[in-house]
Order: structure tokens, then C-alpha cells, then sequence
């Protein structure tokens, strides 16, 4: 499940870069401007960073047992 999770956070990285494209362009989606776009997508690469890490933390720890 933590890998469905790391993709689901993948995914949402690419609807807020696309969403901030889209807002530097002044065509916001979903009412999305470009500094909402932009925070959006650092908190979304970062939990996305953080899952990937317990991912990671928990194959290594699967294998030691």
C-alpha cells in the first residue's frame, strides 16, 4: 500500500505542476492561481519525498527480518 500511496503523491505532483503551468499562463484550473499552484506543489513534492523515504525505510526493514 505504500506504494500506491507514493504513486497517488506522484500523481498529485503532476496536477499541481500542471496546474501551475497552467496559472502562469492565466489559465487557472479549479481556481488555482500561481501562488496557490506553487504551494501546492512544494507540499505535495515534499509528502511525496516523505512517503518515498518510509517506503524505502520499510523494504529495508522487511528484508532484515
Amino acid at each position: 500500500m505504500r506504494g500506491v500511496a507514493v504513486a497517488v503523491s506522484g500523481a498529485g505532483c503532476v496536477f499541481f505542476a500542471v496546474a501551475l503551468s497552467l496559472a502562469v499562463q492565466d489559465r487557472a484550473i479549479l481556481g488555482i492561481d500561481t501562488f496557490r499552484g506553487a504551494l501546492g506543489l512544494v507540499a505535495q513534492v515534499w509528502a511525496t519525498v516523505f512517503l518515498a523515504l518510509e517506503l524505502a525505510v520499510a523494504r529495508r526493514e522487511y528484508r532484515e527480518v
